[in-house]
């Protein structure tokens, strides 16, 4: 399936898992939601970079909507008007969806999943991490979390030896130079919603000599290490993410919101 011309890999997460715990050649993994959709329709060079990956696994719920909608031949008003019926799908048709295209990878499972294995396995894990200048508030959370990232991942998962950079792009050789001196096999980038990240897994990962999996999961070290409170369980489960983090930092994540639930959904009737 294809949304806004991005290819969006149909996979099943034991499947997927299996395949890149032990990866036998490079991949790249890109986990697109609506927001970044949304700039790859109006931005060829960021659509161009999305489609070079080797999956891009849908952790964002609406994704399902957007399926729905592209995979009927309905008028397009009366695919906005069916919106509600798609969204109420999510929850009562959510097994038929899934066997339909595919699961729903949460960044944050596959993230932990990597790092429990790569902690049994006595392998290596490098981070890529944005450089974070001193600001506002939340700016300077970000640096005070990446000062005591890598101990407190250590003290969690003592096999595992951590690599933590903070990328520049004016440093990319010297990163790349010190992370081929490692034995690292799986690279995690967490550079936040900067669209650029995947641009650099891209640039980094054929320079890179032993690392095979290299992927964005942007806050899941955070949730790893509960730098980041979790929603819920029962949050979790109803799918209704976007709802606790809007209740929770309404200011930052209003627009967002508006952007990645009416306007997305929007758009994708129009590209029909």
């Amino acid at each position: 399936m294809e949304i806004f011309w991005v290819k969006i890999s149909k996979v099943y997460y034991d499947e997927f898992f299996e395949k890149i715990k032990e990866p036998k050649e490079k991949m790249s993994i890109f986990t697109p939601n609506g927001e970044f959709l949304l700039n790859a329709r109006y931005d060829e060079n960021y659509k161009d970079i999305l489609n070079k990956s080797d999956y891009n696994v849908p952790d964002w719920i609406w994704i399902w909507a957007a399926y729905q909608i592209l995979d009927n031949k309905m008028w397009k008003l009366l695919n906005a008007l069916l919106i509600p019926w798609y969204w109420l799908n999510l929850f009562i048709k959510r097994k038929q969806l899934y066997e339909k295209y595919g699961w729903r990878v949460l960044w944050s499972v596959l993230t932990k999943d990597l790092v429990e294995y790569a902690n049994l396995k006595w392998y290596g894990i490098t981070i890529i991490d944005k450089f974070q200048a001193p600001g506002n508030l939340w700016d300077n959370l970000k640096i005070k979390r990446q000062k005591v990232m890598s101990w407190d991942l250590m003290k969690k998962y003592p096999n595992v030896a951590f690599h933590h950079y903070i990328y520049k792009k004016e440093d990319q050789e010297k990163i790349i130079s010190e992370i081929n001196k490692t034995n690292d096999i799986y690279l995690f980038s967490i550079q936040w919603r900067d669209v650029g990240q995947e641009k650099t897994i891209i640039e980094l990962l054929p320079k890179l000599d032993k690392i095979k999996v290299a992927i964005w999961v942007g806050w899941s070290f955070d949730y790893l290490l509960w730098f980041k409170k979790r929603p819920p369980k029962i949050i979790a489960i109803l799918w209704l993410e976007w709802l606790w983090r809007l209740g929770t930092h309404p200011v930052r994540m209003a627009k967002r919101i508006w952007n990645v639930l009416p306007v997305f959904l929007y758009e994708v009737v129009k590209s029909k």
